[in-house]
């Protein structure tokens, strides 16, 4: 081994990963180490395992010989970075998995699916050796390409810009096949020349048909380049990998040839020209447009890497040169790159979401703090399409813990409905902004949302309108409610039952009185002091004090919450409560409640008020009821609307010692009632009061004279209204 003096002392690390490399299997021999700035060069000659038919020659047909020379450029930081492999200057480059060529660098293969760095570290540097051995040797027997990594694309030495494409759309099309497809183009030019641009193809495409691409379609706005681009669709499998090579019209005729769409190619090119040449634009007095876009859609025999499919997209760039109505043979041709484009499609890819999955609409009432960050959650999935209902404006102080950040003269006054949608709009997703109160949406649409939308999700903290959603709208969707308390420490889901079967205020009337033996509820929505602080002329601008940090994570785990609900199915008739609690330390728990359909008992001409009587309440009325050879019964507590003239029976206080029981009788006693409600109304700040008292009938009977006698005592000395119910004969009824 010959050594050189380098110009710079070779570390420890590098020098003992040179002995193990000259002591691996693979490595015939060191020839020479030199170092200079970049690291430490260590030329080496590598063993390749050649098929049988080859050894005696030495070398394959694709030119990999027994012995391949191996360069390993050690960075000085080695072992904090990986040392890089190059090959040979004459190291055949028709291969795949070899990086892009840079003239007047090295060859660089591409040994391994991950970085070279993270493989050293997760693998040590055997692995990072045993893969180019590896890579070799399946170089050597023509296995560079495998089905199970994917098909490698066509390796672009120079790519000469970035053209950004909805390739799921595309690919989904291909499906169905087509020679040709026109496509609009657009695209932007950076420098003097037209060496480099970014470019986005537009979809659907229009079709095949030359009608479908117009002249007028053809110009310069705003210094975006409108143009067309041609795809053009191989009919059959392609198995042969190739590098590209295509700099000139005369060649990508060669490729199409091959590919056999020439006929196709040639068979457009006339109304390319009379459409988007320069001479045609002149004729119409437009600004001229310096090239079209030929997408060459190669179907390959497995999925291509980074695409889940096995349709390669290659596109081209065509550039018009002088005012000739055609284009000759060396008219110049550029191979950009493309690119995804942010769409639904990759969303899913990139969230785990089934690919075949359908949009499923969900209406947003609220673009607020917690709104627009739930909404741009479920956005990201690639799973939803929205509308967006508020007519609030943004406001300075709104950025301190919004979904979005907003500057500039958007942070005066801008609609949060047109701030969230323009965010979700650049995901790609459909959404449909209405700057409106959604109270007065409901009065000419009580539906609130399209019949397509399935979902309405209510994060607007209104009381008024939980209000009207609970009981005005129309509502054909399925209604959920998420609301934050005690400073973003309490997040609540709520999601009504099947065909409103329990409602949200059913649900919200039962999380207050949870607070009744919850402590971690109670402190959340009712054991501290809220601060308030304007920071605007007026009351308007005042806004509850809390950090985004505790409210960002609360808010990706409701948007969680709702998303894992959305296609699971719940029981027959079922509301449910998700409640999460987030600790100082930023612990996140959950607690779920169902509840069972709420019992209703409509008001009449004789108590104008309705009943609804929870569903885990009645429940509890019949299993205590039900067998039972004397009368059952106990003290019903609640919550009551006067706005809309409702009773919520959501507790039953057991009742007292000393309550008498007979089978035809049952005198509840009054012991300790007075301070159990006291505490109740203490722990909800008054929300949950007494409302009544029920009981059983051990014989199907309606209620007696005394239980009328009873109300009517009852209600005459209580300025709520009363609520006494008898179970009988299988069911709740009013006295």
């Amino acid at each position: 081994m010959a050594e050189e003096k380098p110009e710079r002392e070779i570390t420890p690390d590098i020098h003992d990963v040179i002995r193990w490399l000259d002591e691996t299997r693979s490595v015939a021999g060191i020839q020479t180490v030199t170092s200079s700035d970049d690291g430490v060069v260590v030329a080496t000659n590598w063993r390749v395992d050649l098929p049988i038919r080859f050894e005696s020659e030495g070398e394959t047909e694709s030119g990999i010989r027994s012995i391949e020379a191996v360069s390993w450029v050690f960075p000085w930081e080695y072992p904090l970075r990986a040392p890089q492999p190059k090959l040979r200057e004459d190291f055949p480059l028709t291969l795949p998995h070899i990086n892009p060529v840079v003239e007047g660098e090295d060859i660089s293969p591409c040994i391994a699916e991950v970085d070279l760095t993270d493989l050293l570290h997760s693998s040590g540097i055997e692995a990072v050796f045993g893969a180019m051995t590896h890579w070799l040797n399946n170089a050597a027997s023509g296995e560079l390409l495998c089905p199970v990594q994917g098909w490698e694309p066509v390796r672009r030495d120079n790519a000469s810009g970035l053209i950004s494409a909805d390739t799921y759309a595309i690919r989904e099309e291909l499906n169905n096949y087509a020679p040709v497809r026109y496509c609009r183009y657009r695209y932007t030019v950076f420098g003097e020349t037209n060496d480099l641009v970014l470019g986005r193809i537009e979809t659907p495409t229009l079709g095949s048909p030359n009608s479908v691409f117009k002249a007028k379609d053809v110009g310069i706005l705003n210094g975006i380049r409108h143009g067309l681009a041609l795809l053009l669709q191989v009919d059959g499998i392609v198995g042969e990998y190739w590098a590209e090579s295509v700099k000139t019209l005369a060649d990508l005729k060669g490729l199409l040839k091959k590919l056999q769409l020439i006929d196709a190619f040639d068979a457009r090119l006339k109304h390319v020209m009379a459409t988007s040449s320069p001479k045609a634009c002149a004729a119409r007095n437009k600004a001229r447009v310096e090239e079209f876009l030929v997408v060459i859609a190669v179907k390959r025999p497995f999925s291509v890497i980074g695409a889940g499919n096995p349709w390669e997209l290659l596109p081209y760039r065509v550039c018009f040169t002088g005012n000739s109505e055609r284009l000759a043979g060396d008219t110049p041709v550029y191979a950009p790159l493309m690119i995804k484009s942010t769409c639904p499609a990759m969303l899913r890819a990139v969230s785990g979401v089934e690919q075949d999955a359908e949009a499923i609409p969900i209406s947003f009432i609220g673009c607020g703090s917690l709104g627009s960050k739930m909404a741009l959650h479920l956005a990201k999935s690639g799973r939803y399409e929205f509308s967006l209902i508020d007519d609030d404006i943004f406001s300075s102080h709104n950025n301190a813990r919004y979904g979005a950040v907003v500057d500039g003269f958007d942070s005066i006054g801008c609609p949060k409905v047109t701030l969230v949608a323009r965010d979700i709009q650049a995901l790609g997703v459909r959404v449909e902004p209405l700057k409106v109160d959604v109270l007065e949406l409901g009065k000419s649409k009580p539906a609130i949302a399209d019949k397509k939308f399935r979902y309405i999700l209510d994060t607007s903290a209104s009381l008024p309108v939980r209000y009207f959603l609970a009981h005005h709208a129309k509502l054909s969707a399925c209604l959920m409610h998420s609301i934050l308390y005690g400073k973003a420490t309490m997040g609540v889901l709520a999601i009504e039952g099947k065909e409103r079967s329990v409602r949200v205020d059913d649900l919200m009337a039962y999380t207050n009185t949870l607070c009744v033996k919850d402590d971690l509820v109670q402190k959340a929505m009712y054991g501290g002091a809220i601060t308030r602080e304007s920071f605007g002329d007026g009351c308007s601008s005042a806004t509850t004090i809390m950090d985004d940090i505790g409210l960002s994570i609360l808010s990706a785990a409701l948007a969680g919450k709702v998303n894992q609900h959305i296609g699971e199915n719940t029981g027959p008739g079922e509301g449910l409560l998700n409640i999460g609690h987030l600790d100082k330390d930023y612990n996140l728990e959950w607690t779920s409640h169902v509840l069972p359909a709420t019992h209703v008992i409509s008001r009449d001409t004789h108590f104008c008020w309705e009943i609804r009587v929870l569903g885990n309440i009645r429940d509890q009325i019949e299993r205590e009821s039900k067998g039972s050879s004397v009368e059952q019964g106990g003290v019903l507590a609640g919550m009551v609307c006067h706005l809309s003239k409702t009773i919520y029976v959501t507790l039953v206080v057991p009742a007292p010692d000393g309550t008498i029981r007979t089978p035809a009788r049952l005198d509840i006693a009054t012991t300790g009632l007075e301070e159990i409600f006291e505490n109740i109304h203490s722990a909800t700040n008054g929300q949950i009061t007494l409302l009544g008292t029920w009981h059983s009938h051990t014989t199907p009977s309606p209620p007696s004279l005394k239980d009328r006698v009873t109300y009517e005592k009852l209600a005459k000395n209580y300025d709520l209204p009363v609520v006494m119910l008898v179970y009988t004969g299988g069911r709740i009824e009013r006295v």
